[in-house]
């Protein structure tokens, strides 16, 4: 016959009982009326430090295993162009006192010209008060520029004129880190305008310059060749190409080799393809340049031509464009090149996208959304605000424009879905889905796929929103932050940010920026505090 399993048991002895377990039935009374036992309850006490210990061990494997996810969760995004440093319970200065000053001069150097940046250091420069010429590397996170050096001899009529002259620069986007800058090195006054400015405004006008090339980490100068003051440029992989119009309207482009100067090759166009200044500036008859993937988009006043690296012409677009018209071309979402067109006075412009067989698509609305993130979620998709009028009004027209956000696929020419009454001028994509601040001051988040709200988050009552435009928005990965600025807060009201869980949009926290600040922008990994007429940059916060 089977037997039952054996099972252990503990046997506790009950107060008054023996150390050893035995039961004396012969014992006196007094025995049995004696205090708990010792032993017992040392034993007590060291299952109680046991089960503390555990369940201490046990919440620190917890919080390790949550801090590897957060840790996982940010290196993911870490590398995305715009997301913050790691945002903690509140905003923090980054920038030690001894070095706000030189660090909020170099920061509107490196932001306020077009941005450069190599190995997470911000790349820049321009004139400074003495007009000296100066390129530089900055440390946002830190306050810290790590060198500075002169590019040219100062120009004297630049500090009589005064005002903020920066300097043309690039980066290259792979190998050896170089750093480029157009730089202007003589300037005469420029001439009356008779149309605009009868009187002159004692504005100059560069009549030389040079292409100066520096390795982005040594200072070390790589390249310097003389070029048409009136130039624009840009690196194409171990390219430098410029351009310029010729009195005769012609257009030139010509590539370099980035580390010799030696011509590859060149593409001139026939006269008439630039467009004719309309107020004397040689500078409006220049054609743009714009990096779409390994190629490059050349926007002259009659076409937009896409060219290969090695000069090939691949198409050809020809631009609509009226005489008085200002066309402003530019690559959205890093892939999808958008030309937008105003007349003067008329109110709303209008917006076309190239298409992958160089032909002009109309867009419902004029103005792509601002994205201070973008991963590159559902590529096609090109967001469009139709907020085209003063307060936010527009009157449908026959594509479909109408006040709120669009989201039109590109490859399919058509809208995939809106948020009607809803326009937005920022936001960010993260994840395959888009986080919007609209003009309301709402924060509203979707599936960039189908246009789902996720979740909202509605502007309290204390936070009045003036509805011309939206407030600025940034992420670190996992946290959100909507910054309002003080000229719709009010003169007597501090800017603020306030941090929002980006998985279901819980408010974590709200924040009153200091004195002096009047807004926030997002500039590399850290956010800029401005402030004052000029703008300028007087402190990093992350």
């Amino acid at each position: 016959m089977a037997r039952d399993p054996m099972v252990e048991v503990e046997l506790v002895t009950a107060p008054g009982s023996p150390s050893d377990g035995t039961t004396d039935v012969g014992a006196p009374a007094e025995a049995a009326a004696a205090g708990p036992d010792p032993a017992r309850a040392r034993r007590r006490r060291r299952l109680v430090v046991a089960g503390a210990a555990a369940v201490v061990v046990g919440l620190v494997a917890t919080q390790a295993v949550l801090d590897a996810r957060e840790r996982a969760a940010y290196a993911r995004v870490a590398d995305v162009p715009g997301v913050l440093l790691p945002v903690g319970d509140a905003l923090e200065p980054l920038w030690p006192a001894d070095r706000v000053a030189a660090a909020g001069e170099w920061a509107s150097t490196t932001w306020d010209s077009p941005v450069a940046r190599s190995d997470g250091v911000a790349l820049g420069a321009a004139f400074d008060d003495d007009g000296v010429p100066r390129a530089g590397a900055f440390d946002g996170t830190t306050g810290e520029v790590l060198w500075s050096v002169p590019l040219a001899e100062p120009e004297p009529l630049l500090v009589q004129e005064s005002g903020g002259w920066w300097i043309q620069c690039d980066v290259t986007t792979g190998g050896r880190d170089l750093l480029a800058c157009l730089v202007p090195i003589h300037h005469v006054p420029a001439e009356p305008d008779e149309d605009d400015d009868p009187a002159g405004t004692g504005s100059v006008v560069a009549t030389a310059a040079e292409l100066v090339v520096l390795d982005a980490h040594t200072h070390a100068e790589v390249l310097r060749v003389e070029v048409e003051p009136t130039a624009t440029f840009m690196l194409l992989g171990d390219l430098v190409l410029t351009a310029r119009a010729a009195p005769d309207l012609s257009t030139t482009v010509a590539a370099r080799d980035v580390l010799t100067g030696t011509e590859e090759w060149s593409r001139t166009t026939p006269p008439g393809t630039a467009r004719a200044s309309r107020h004397g500036d040689p500078q409006e008859s220049t054609p743009r340049l714009a990096r779409l993937g390994e190629t490059v988009l050349v926007q002259h006043g009659t076409s937009v031509e896409r060219l290969a690296a090695d000069g090939t012409l691949l198409s050809a677009a020809p631009v609509d464009v009226g005489e008085q018209d200002f066309a402003f071309f530019h690559v959205a979402r890093e892939r999808l090149p958008v030309l937008q067109v105003y007349a003067p006075g008329s109110g709303p412009g209008r917006a076309l996208v190239l298409d992958p067989d160089g032909a002009w698509v109309e867009l419902p609305d004029s103005e792509p959304v601002r994205l201070t993130v973008d991963d590159g979620s559902q590529p096609d998709l090109l967001l469009l605000s139709g907020r085209d009028g003063p307060g936010g009004t527009r009157e449908p027209d026959g594509l479909g424009g109408s006040n709120g956000l669009v989201a039109w696929d590109v490859r399919e020419e058509e809208v995939r879905w809106s948020l009607p009454s809803e326009p937005a001028d920022v936001a960010l994509v993260l994840d395959g889905n888009v986080y919007v601040s609209t003009t309301q001051g709402a924060l509203v988040a979707l599936d960039l796929e189908d246009g789902t709200e996720l979740w909202r988050a509605e502007p309290g009552p204390d936070e009045p929103w003036p509805g011309d435009y939206s407030p600025g928005v940034a992420t670190d990965g996992r946290t959100l932050l909507l910054l309002r600025d003080r000229n719709a807060a009010g003169a007597t009201q501090a800017p603020t940010a306030t941090a929002f869980a980006i998985g279901d949009g819980r408010r974590l926290w709200s924040q009153a920026l200091p004195d002096g600040i009047d807004w926030t922008t997002s500039a590399g990994r850290v956010l800029l505090g401005r402030g004052g007429g000029e703008g300028l940059v007087l402190q990093a916060f992350g």
